[in-house]
C-alpha cells in the first residue's frame, strides 16, 4: 500500500515553498521566434555583413506583435546599438557628394537607430506594461550611453548634445500624444524626472511642444489631459545650485568617476515651467481638469513662477464663477495678494459669497474652512465684517449637516475670541426679538446689518436632538469666550461613524435613580392614586 502522506511532518506553508521551488527549476522553452530574434541579433554582433537582420528585427517593434516577440526585439536592438554607440559606428549625415564606404555604413546605422528610437517611443502605449516598461528603460538607457560617448574634449560636454535632445523629443512626443492617453507611461516616466538634467530639458522640449501644437491647432482633451498628468509629477522643489548632492541626481554623467559639466541654471527652468502652464492655461480644458489645476496651482506651480501676477486673470475668472470652482480658487487669490502685492478690494465680499449651504456639503469643506480660518485670522478687519461672517455662519448652522455644526460654532468663536466686542451677539441687549436686523439675502458684508443682531441660531442649537451638538452651542451661550482659542482643525473632517463611535463610548453614571422616593417598605407612594385605595399593612 502506498503511503498518501506525501510531505510527512510538514506544514502547509512548508509544501508551497517546496512547489514553487520546483515549478522555478522547470525552464519554460523560448518560442521560436523568440530564438530567431536572439540568433539574428547575435549574428549582427559577430560580423557587419549580417546588418541586415537589424531590419527584420525592428519589423517586430509594432504594438500588434505578441509581447513575447517584441522584448525580445528591444533587448536585441538595445544590445547592437549600445555596442554601436560605444564604438562610434553611427554618423550624421551630413551634405557632400563623396562619402567613403566606413561612412556609408555609419550613417546608415545612424539611421537605423532613429527609427528604433521612434518605434520604441510607439512601443510606449504598448497593451503588456512589462513591453512598455523595458521600451521606456531602453531609450533612456540609449540617452544615457550617446552622452557618455561623446568625445570629451567637445565644448559642449556641459551641454547636451542633438541626439539626446531629438531622443528625449520624441519620448514627449509619445506621452504628450494627442490620440492615445498615457496615464501609466507617465507615472513610469516619472522616476527619470528626478534626474535634473532630464527635467530640465524635458520641461524645455515640452515647452516648444505645446507652443506648436496651439499654433497649429492640434490640442484636444487628450493632448491637454496628457500635458497636465506631466506636468503634475514634475516637482520643482529642491532647485539649490549650491547643493553638491545634485551631481548623484544626473542621469548624464560619467558611469565610473559620476563626474558631470551640467550646471543647472534655476532661472531659464523656472521660465520653461512657466510657459508650459501659462500656454495651456490658455487652451480649453473640461472640469475635472479644471479643478486639478486649481487644486495645484497655489502650492505647486505659484512658488516656481518667475512672474506669478500672469496668472491674475485666470484666477479672478476662477474666483467669481461660484460653487466648488471658486472654492479651489480662493488659496491662489490669496497667495497673489499676500505675497506678490495684487491689490484686490473685493476679495472679503466674495469670501462672504461663498458661505451658503452648499459649502457644508462638498467634499472641499475642510480645505475651505481652513483657509477661512487663516483669512479671517487677522485681529484688524473691520468689526462689521466680521459680524458678518460670524452671522452668516450661524445662519448655515440651522440648515448644515449635524457633522458640521459642531466645527462652524468652534469657528464662530475664535471670530469673536479674535474680536472681543462681538461677544455681545451671543446675547445681545439691543436687538429685538420680534424681527432680526441681519438680512441673509444682502452680498455686501457691509449692508447685511449683521453688527445689531444676535445669534438667536445658536442658542436654538440648544436644544438640538444630538448632544453633541447641544453641549457645543451650550458652552458658546452659557460659558462665553474662552482663554483661548478652540481647535477647528480636529473637527474639520467629522463623519457620522465619528460622531456616533464617540456617543456610544460616553460612560453611563452607574447608580441611576428609578424612584423619586427612597422606598420604606412595600408601601405605595404617598401621591400614587392606588394609595387612596389601598392600604398595604
Amino acid at each position: 500500500m502506498k503511503n498518501k502522506r506525501k510531505y510527512p511532518d510538514q506544514s502547509e506553508d512548508d509544501k508551497t515553498k517546496k512547489k514553487l521551488a520546483k515549478l522555478s527549476k522547470v525552464v519554460k522553452p523560448d518560442k521560436p521566434i523568440v530564438k530567431e530574434i536572439r540568433e539574428k541579433a547575435a549574428a549582427v554582433m559577430e560580423s557587419r555583413k549580417n546588418a541586415n537582420n537589424i531590419i527584420d528585427i525592428i519589423g517586430h517593434l509594432e504594438l500588434t506583435e505578441p509581447g513575447y516577440a517584441v522584448a525580445a526585439a528591444i533587448q536585441g536592438v538595445k544590445r547592437i546599438f549600445t555596442a554601436a554607440i560605444e564604438k562610434k559606428e553611427l554618423l550624421e549625415k551630413e551634405d557632400g557628394d563623396e562619402v567613403p564606404a566606413e561612412d556609408k555604413y555609419k550613417i546608415w546605422m545612424f539611421t537605423r537607430f532613429q527609427e528604433v528610437i521612434k518605434k520604441l517611443c510607439t512601443l510606449l502605449h504598448h497593451q503588456k506594461a512589462s513591453v512598455s516598461s523595458l521600451a521606456l528603460a531602453s531609450i533612456m538607457s540609449f540617452l544615457n550611453i550617446s552622452w557618455v560617448s561623446r568625445e570629451k574634449g567637445e565644448a559642449d560636454m556641459a551641454d547636451w548634445g542633438q541626439n539626446e535632445r531629438e531622443i528625449v523629443n520624441s519620448v514627449i512626443l509619445s506621452v504628450c500624444s494627442n490620440k492615445h492617453q498615457a496615464k501609466n507611461v507617465i507615472a513610469r516616466f516619472q522616476e527619470f524626472l528626478l534626474y535634473v538634467d532630464v527635467k530640465y530639458y524635458f520641461l524645455k522640449q515640452l515647452s516648444k511642444i505645446i507652443s506648436v501644437a496651439v499654433k497649429g491647432d492640434k490640442v484636444n482633451l487628450v493632448f491637454m489631459e496628457n500635458v497636465l498628468s506631466s506636468l503634475e509629477v514634475v516637482g520643482m522643489e529642491n532647485l539649490d545650485t549650491t547643493d553638491s548632492s545634485k551631481m548623484n541626481t544626473l542621469l548624464c554623467k560619467d558611469l565610473t568617476t559620476g563626474e558631470s559639466s551640467f550646471t543647472l541654471d534655476t532661472k531659464e527652468m523656472k521660465k520653461h515651467f512657466g510657459n508650459c502652464w501659462l500656454q495651456i492655461l490658455k487652451c480649453k480644458i473640461n472640469l475635472d481638469q479644471y479643478k486639478r489645476v486649481l487644486t495645484i496651482l497655489h502650492d505647486k506651480v505659484l512658488p516656481y513662477l518667475p512672474r506669478p501676477l500672469l496668472l491674475t486673470d485666470f484666477l479672478l475668472s476662477s474666483y467669481n464663477v461660484g460653487g466648488s470652482i471658486s472654492l479651489l480658487a480662493l488659496s491662489g487669490v490669496f497667495t497673489l495678494i499676500s505675497k506678490h502685492n495684487l491689490e484686490y478690494p473685493e476679495f472679503y465680499t466674495k469670501l462672504y459669497q461663498l458661505f451658503t449651504p452648499e459649502v457644508l456639503h462638498v467634499k472641499y469643506m475642510a480645505r475651505f474652512f481652513h483657509l477661512a480660518d487663516i483669512f479671517l485670522t487677522s485681529t484688524h478687519l473691520p468689526a462689521y465684517l466680521v459680524a458678518a461672517f460670524t452671522k452668516r455662519l450661524a445662519r448655515l448652522c440651522l440648515t448644515a449637516p449635524s457633522t458640521s455644526i459642531p466645527m462652524a460654532i468652534r469657528f464662530i468663536h475664535n471670530l469673536m475670541f479674535r474680536h472681543p466686542g462681538l461677544a455681545k451677539m451671543i446675547d445681545n441687549p439691543d436687538g429685538d426679538d420680534s424681527e432680526d436686523t441681519y438680512d441673509h439675502k444682502e452680498t455686501d458684508p457691509a449692508k447685511c446689518g449683521a453688527i445689531n443682531s444676535s445669534l438667536w441660531e445658536i442658542q436654538s442649537l440648544q436644544n438640538h436632538v444630538l448632544p453633541q451638538v447641544s453641549t457645543a452651542a451650550k458652552e458658546l451661550v452659557e460659558k462665553g469666550l474662552r482663554e483661548n482659542e478652540l481647535d477647528v482643525s480636529a473637527l474639520l473632517e467629522t463623519t457620522w461613524q465619528e460622531m456616533f463611535d464617540k456617543e456610544t463610548k460616553k460612560k453611563v453614571f452607574a447608580n441611576v435613580p428609578i424612584n423619586w422616593e427612597a422606598p420604606d417598605g412595600v408601601k405605595m407612594a404617598k401621591d400614587d392614586i392606588w394609595s387612596q385605595i389601598f392600604e398595604v399593612a
